[in-house]
């Protein structure tokens, strides 16, 4: 017999974990369809969460069983699930229900209701479409989607006279389709895309422009209505004729402020990292001290998305910078270091401690070269 040790020392052990999860980039469609009188068990808890108005997640098995396979939701579910990348894949489609905006009613009022309603409690999505919609009534919604860091997918029939110009603003992507029975799926395309992603591997970042989308049908087929979409910042798949074969494919992949939607997902995974960076570094201990420690903790927090996002190909080192870039950096910061960082490391990350009433505050800024793609191929050849 002996005096157990721990009458002298008692050690416990803590195996820390992330107290949050990883930002999804799954869509979410808004649909005015009911689901089937009855469904399997298991999903009786998201049929009353949807009938509320809530948003409820489903796989592609889960929108067969709760819907029917001729309703609106389910033929988008299967070409929003039919789409592959080299490395992912969507997995998840978030589905809320909504009441369209009546024709004596104020265009977009319910629509806007119902989507206040969901991010009121649901923000783990990517992008966002209303099926079946008026534009008219996407526009309120449209102007506040880039508060909740959410791409909204406007879809536009490919038979207008001219294209919409009230969406050439931050956080829209508008994609020209051409209706089936009435109904333009178009929105799918972008969804899908951006839910396409894995964030974990290298070189994940990417851009729409040039991709295929199976059997979708070509929008632009000349290059007059090139120009045009292109001016109108609109999206479409464009046949182009290369010698003896024609190729359909994107174009160009931008949102309605002329950013690559590439690029910003890229913002939005980033700015999310260093959210839920924060939370799990001030839920994994007992506090963050407010001194050089504290914001050291909260510089290498920051820094360690970066170097994330080096990898993943969100950031690009050794990229050429304009002169406007350059004076750019310099307007941000006085640090002599930030542009020679920014050319070649990729980034610039400053922090200081600072007091805001009765709080103290890391106030931080982060300055990087965004993952650009090469668009198009120019040159001259000389025979001698």
């Amino acid at each position: 017999m002996a005096i157990p040790i721990k009458k002298y020392i008692d050690i416990g052990s803590t195996v820390l974990g992330n107290t949050v999860g990883e930002r999804d980039l799954s869509g979410l469609v808004f649909t005015d369809e009911t689901m089937n009188a009855t469904v399997p068990a298991e999903y009786s808890t998201i049929k009353t969460d949807y009938t509320a108005g809530k948003a409820v997640a489903l796989s592609y098995n889960g929108i067969n069983a709760c819907f029917p396979s001729t309703s609106k939701i389910a033929k988008f579910a299967a070409k929003y699930f039919s789409y592959r990348t080299s490395t992912s894949t969507p997995k998840v489609l978030n589905v809320a229900k909504y009441t369209p905006t009546s024709s004596s009613g104020t265009a977009g009022d319910s629509e806007k209701a119902a989507y206040d309603s969901v991010v009121a409690e649901f923000t783990n999505f990517g992008s966002f479409t209303f099926l079946g919609a008026d534009i008219a009534n996407l526009v309120q919604v449209a102007t506040a989607a880039k508060e909740n860091k959410a791409l909204c997918i406007v879809a536009v029939d490919d038979d207008e006279d001219s294209w919409p110009t009230e969406f050439k603003t931050e956080g829209v992507h508008c994609v020209i389709g051409k209706a089936e029975s009435g109904v333009n799926y178009a929105a799918w395309m972008p969804m899908a895309w951006f839910a396409s992603v894995n964030y974990d591997i290298e070189n994940a970042s990417g851009t729409m422009d040039y991709k295929e989308f199976g059997a979708e049908v070509a929008t632009i087929t000349t290059g007059e209505g090139k120009d045009t979409a292109d001016a109108a910042r609109m999206n479409y798949i464009g046949q182009v004729q290369i010698y003896g074969a024609q190729r359909k494919f994107y174009q160009k992949g931008i949102n309605g402020d002329g950013v690559d939607i590439g690029v910003y997902r890229d913002k939005v995974w980033l700015e999310s990292e260093v959210e839920i960076g924060w939370f799990n570094l001030v839920g994994g201990t007992n506090k963050v001290p407010a001194n050089d420690g504290g914001v050291a903790q909260v510089y290498g927090m920051i820094v360690g998305a970066a170097e994330n996002a080096i990898t993943s190909g969100i950031i690009l080192r050794d990229k050429p910078l304009s002169g406007t870039a350059l004076q750019q950096i310099a307007t941000y910061t006085t640090d002599p270091k930030a542009i020679e960082a920014v050319q070649t490391l990729g980034y610039f990350v400053a922090a200081k401690l600072v007091q805001d009433g009765d709080t103290y505050a890391v106030q931080y800024l982060l300055i990087y070269a965004k993952g650009d793609h090469i668009g198009k191929v120019e040159g001259s050849h000389v025979i001698v």
